[in-house]
């Protein structure tokens, strides 16, 4: 079930809004990577969207050494020639694992750090081992 020592992070992914261009003709193919520890989950690829719409659920397993780190949520721009290097970074959002224990975390057009522009949005989510939530989602 992809749970950990103490349960699962659920990311809801739902869109991005105003990215930077990671193509020289002015576009993005924007895909997310969430990150907790050494384990990271990606949505599918947005092609040629700088406003792209993922709606998407990705979960990560929590283990009780995961308590003081934070989940990274990191904007990508795939590259499709494999000949001009590895996929350009649009940003990135950073939320500590402890805050989303605590209860969920909403986050509305979130400005992305490291960038001039672009926001995130996401709501993230505990689930507990033994709590009877559906994995339907």
């Amino acid at each position: 079930d992809g749970a950990g020592t103490l349960g699962r992070l659920k990311v809801e992914l739902s869109r991005a809004e105003n990215l930077i261009a990671g193509d020289w003709v002015g576009t993005s193919d924007p895909y997310v990577v969430a990150t907790l520890g050494l384990l990271s989950e990606k949505t599918h690829t947005c092609c040629k969207d700088r406003n792209p719409t993922w709606n998407c659920t990705l979960y990560l397993p929590v283990n009780e050494s995961h308590r003081g780190q934070q989940v990274e949520l990191t904007v990508w721009d795939e590259d499709h020639q494999a000949m001009s290097g590895s996929d350009d970074f649009l940003g990135k959002l950073l939320i500590p694992i402890a805050q989303v224990l605590r209860g969920p975390v909403c986050l509305l057009s979130q400005p992305l750090q490291e960038v001039p522009q672009g926001q995130l949005s996401a709501t993230l989510s505990f689930q507990a081992v033994g709590s009877s939530v559906s994995t339907s989602s």
